[in-house]
């Protein structure tokens, strides 16, 4: 392969990256406002789902915002009912965040269609195909939060 051929290849990946993510974002935002919250609420349901439990610094930090932020939105997923929080049995400084069932059995469903979708998708590939394809969104995940690291810390510019 030349490399003008790769950098075409990257090109329509990168473009690929930005259209599946606007699609998302957009998707999100449809199931949110149907169960009564913000789409930041939703990917931090999405994180506990993925993650389990987490000490609420734990959270805001795989979620890429600031403890303080974190608090008010667990604060609006407590009140909905989708989230409980309880105080560290070993550190009683530490907030640990539970998902509640009500989250999955009332969002959840919500997203059937798209995993209805998606698995036409994942039926075009072979399990080496799959692989490769999981190895790369999982890099590509930990390069985005790695940018968003990026953008909360100081600039020294400023």
């Amino acid at each position: 392969m030349t490399q003008q051929e790769r950098s075409q290849i990257q090109q329509e990946l990168h473009e690929a990256q930005r259209l599946q993510g606007a699609y998302s974002a957009v998707h999100a935002s449809h199931i949110a406002a149907s169960v009564g919250i913000n789409v930041i609420d939703l990917e931090c349901l999405d994180l506990l789902q993925i993650h389990g439990a987490l000490p609420t610094g734990q959270l805001a930090a795989k979620a890429g915002l600031r403890t303080a932020t974190m608090t008010s939105i667990l604060d609006r997923l407590e009140k909905a009912g989708f989230v409980r929080r309880d105080r560290s049995e070993e550190d009683r400084r530490v907030v640990i965040v539970y998902i509640l069932a009500r989250a999955a059995q009332e969002i959840g469903p919500l997203f059937s269609h798209i995993a209805t979708h998606m698995a036409k998708v994942e039926e075009q590939f072979s399990d080496d195909e799959l692989a490769i394809v999981s190895r790369y969104t999982k890099l590509a995940a930990s390069a985005a939060i790695k940018a968003i690291d990026d953008l909360r810390a100081p600039s020294s510019d400023k």
